[in-house]
């Protein structure tokens, strides 16, 4: 009886978490334009590149490194390790949150799947505002890709998580066994084993709009610093809190920019 009650407390924490921690879970990912669950790539593949792709086809997405790997070479990780958000997810929680959407056939209104997401560690490379060397290159690619019709975004920031969950479905607490008891007394036994994804988040500045105000400028990159580029007008993605969560990034070819099949 005692070690029920102690489940059963322990339970009615975690809910109130859940209540008060979902919109925290999202909050983290606020100023992300993509999330990915690819595992072939790595954290340390994606900073420094430019991503591009054609609106309305979601299922191309290509990257390419802009920075030298001399460049490269004076930006080390930041080590994070700390856990953002811990939960048990309802069916509609799942639903509701967009980096968890792949679980929606897997939860059910009889289940509830913990969720615990860790951040790892952080890529961060110098914006292009503030750096003459990165922002030359930066549009040295970005422009014909713009021509060819393509929106491009420059990666300055990539952030890696861990998200871990197991999957419970509502039935009689036994004697042995993972359980887990809802706060309105329902009973909960784990079906699974955990399982981890890796979750890659991007921030982004896209830069159609600054290619476009170039253009209007004569065709002068250096004069950007004092018409338009700043912190300020760059550091929020355009599409705020409406990341995409995409399948699959692959590394794109020069070839494509030079105009060569």
């Amino acid at each position: 009886m005692k070690t029920f009650l102690v489940i059963f407390l322990i339970a009615t924490s975690i809910l109130k978490t859940n209540a008060q921690g979902s919109p925290k879970a999202e909050d983290f990912f606020k100023t992300s334009t993509i999330l990915t669950f690819d595992t072939n790539i790595k954290p340390e593949q994606l900073i420094g590149t430019i991503i591009y792709y054609k609106l309305g086809d979601k299922d191309n997405f290509e990257y390419l490194p802009i920075l030298s790997p001399e460049q490269m070479k004076k930006y080390e990780p930041t080590y994070n390790n700390k856990i953002l958000f811990q939960t048990m997810a309802t069916k509609e929680t799942v639903a509701s949150v967009k980096y968890l959407a792949f679980f929606n056939a897997t939860v059910g209104v009889k289940n509830l799947l913990e969720v615990v997401l860790e951040d790892v560690l952080d890529y961060r490379v110098p914006s292009f505002t503030t750096d003459l060397n990165v922002k030359t290159q930066t549009f040295l690619f970005a422009e014909p890709l713009i021509r060819l019709g393509y929106i491009v975004e420059y990666i300055d920031n990539v952030n890696y998580c861990s998200l871990t969950t197991r999957l419970f479905a509502e039935q009689k607490v036994g004697v042995s066994g993972n359980y887990f008891v809802s706060a309105d007394a329902k009973q909960y036994s784990s079906t699974s084993e955990f399982a981890t994804k890796r979750l890659i988040s991007l921030h982004s500045i896209k830069l159609n709009p600054f290619v476009s105000l170039t253009s209007q400028l004569g065709g002068s990159i250096a004069k950007l610093n004092a018409v338009a580029l700043s912190e300020s007008s760059t550091s929020t993605p355009l599409n705020t809190d409406k990341y995409q969560v995409i399948n699959t990034l692959k590394l794109g070819s020069l070839k494509t920019i030079i105009g060569e099949n």
